[in-house]
């Protein structure tokens, strides 16, 4: 491999690793070697394989699960894969916030009426994480999309947690370059609190309104004028 900017290095990989995939060197479940011998293959260190895999989890093009390693992602997770290429267009992500702001409140309003109670303890876990890392941005940011999986998921219905799993998956890069401009961990906290009282409430309707108010935030946060306007300059 030539010489790489030690800050590139992880991109580098990252997209080397893409590259064989395409090429069909590893397929869809292959799992890929550890890092220690990724880290040979690519004359690297284990800390920028570590940082290029999860560039690629991000990007949908691998799965890390704890125990099974890192595998190749099935075809199943391209919505997430075809979204991250396209982010720096602000007219798709206004789109995709209009989406969320569209598919997540209903996903909250079904999760007040069907969550288990085993699934409330976890967004309640979550959000005692999330309190303890409003001093890490990207582990606060980790947190709050996994909160809104949670949410997908206590819904009961599948449709709705795959998609907003790829969703979320998809937004992670534009949410992290959004913490440049202006990220706030306990505004997101406060946020997410009150959607878990509303669904602990079993109130669909105050579910409903407290997620939207959040992703109405967290898009202004992301990219401003987004939320405010569309592709052809229409009103959401």
């Amino acid at each position: 491999m030539a010489t790489l900017k030690r800050s590139r290095i992880p991109e580098q990989i990252a997209s080397e690793i893409e590259m064989l995939v395409r090429e069909g060197v590893w397929k869809p479940g292959d799992l890929l070697p550890p890092e220690r011998g990724l880290a040979e293959r690519f004359g690297v260190s284990r800390a920028s394989v570590r940082d290029a895999l999860r560039i690629l989890e991000v990007s949908g093009w691998v799965s890390v699960r704890q125990g099974d390693g890192t595998r190749v992602a099935e075809p199943s997770h391209s919505l997430g894969r075809s979204l991250v290429g396209r982010l720096s267009d602000p007219n798709l992500v206004a789109e995709l916030f209009e989406f969320r702001r569209i598919i997540e409140p209903e996903a909250a309003a079904l999760a007040a009426g069907r969550a288990l109670v085993t699934q409330l303890k976890q967004l309640r876990s979550l959000i005692e994480d999330q309190r303890l890392s409003t001093n890490d941005l990207h582990r606060s940011l980790e947190i709050d999309m996994a909160f809104h999986r949670a949410i997908a998921e206590a819904s009961g219905n599948r449709i709705i947690s795959e998609v907003v799993t790829q969703l979320t998956d998809g937004l992670r890069e534009t949410r992290v370059r959004s913490i440049a401009k202006g990220f706030f961990p306990e505004r997101s906290l406060q946020a997410h609190v009150k959607i878990l009282q509303c669904l602990e409430a079993r109130d669909p309707e105050r579910a409903r309104r407290a997620m939207r108010n959040h992703l109405q935030s967290v898009s202004n946060t992301a990219g401003g004028t987004l939320s405010l306007q569309v592709k052809k300059g229409g009103k959401l």
